[in-house]
């Protein structure tokens, strides 16, 4: 199975620690308070820290970062409270709305929020930091690889179930529908494959299984796609759940072959 992943990070939230008093610099006239984002050294080993979920105000205490678990832990008692959890979704959700929003149509605290989807807010942020398939780029290269690999390796192992796969966090949101949206269920063949149509003039035929999908599956966190019954199986959680509790987790990886 191949797998074409385009991902980048939707949302980065700071690190944050609470410093006993004000960093100060030498000044003509003594030691003055550093002005913000300057760059400064904090002994962050000695420092309980914090995630900060800046769009609610919420910090995540994350304590000092110790052992080889750590964050994991806190976060997790963090998200097991349900107002914790709520937090956390009601900060991710905001910013996410606000990212769906092509950055020109962005008004008022949309366009803060664009600061937090990986920087990319202002007019002069680099495109090449937005999440997922936000960039045409993106989208047009992921296509290519998954179209290669079928041309090159899938047709040539009809006993071997390959499958191509574009993973990604977001999928292209407000660029679906202009780049997207007419792929996702659009199959091709080589010409080889295709034959003429007994006493029909001008037609072609083809058997089903010549015909390939572009995108086997498109494993995104808002819009999955999968159009491949294989992969369906292989991505479906609750029949995979209900095989361990039954103990036909063997049985079911073998229904995959």
């Amino acid at each position: 199975m191949l797998f074409e992943i385009k991902s980048s990070p939707l949302v980065t939230y700071p690190l944050r620690v609470k410093l006993a008093a004000s960093h100060t610099e030498p000044g003509d006239q003594g030691p003055v308070e550093m002005e913000q984002h300057k760059l400064i050294d904090v002994d962050y080993h000695a420092q309980s820290l914090g995630l900060y979920l800046a769009n609610r105000d919420v910090e995540i205490p994350l304590g000092l970062p110790k052992g080889k678990a750590w964050p994991y832990p806190q976060l997790t008692t963090f998200i097991s409270r349900a107002d914790g959890l709520l937090d956390y979704l009601e900060a991710w959700g905001e910013i996410f709305l606000g990212y769906r929003v092509p950055k020109v149509d962005r008004t008022g605290r949309e366009k803060i929020m664009g600061y937090l989807a990986n920087g990319w807010g202002d007019e002069i942020d680099s495109n090449k930091t937005k999440a997922g398939l936000g960039r045409t780029d993106d989208i047009k290269k992921g296509t290519y690889q998954l179209l290669k690999f079928g041309a090159y390796y899938r047709d040539g192992s009809p006993k071997l179930p390959i499958r191509g796969v574009l993973a990604t966090n977001l999928d292209p949101l407000f660029l679906y529908a202009d780049y997207m949206e007419k792929l996702v269920d659009a199959r091709w063949a080589p010409a080889s494959k295709f034959h003429a149509a007994d006493g029909k003039a001008g037609y072609r035929q083809i058997l089903e299984r010549d015909l390939f999908y572009i995108y086997d599956s498109i494993l995104a966190f808002n819009r999955p796609v999968t159009n491949d019954s294989l992969l369906a199986d292989c991505f479906d959680f609750d029949a995979l759940a209900t095989a361990l509790k039954r103990g036909r987790l063997t049985t079911l990886l073998k229904s995959w072959n």
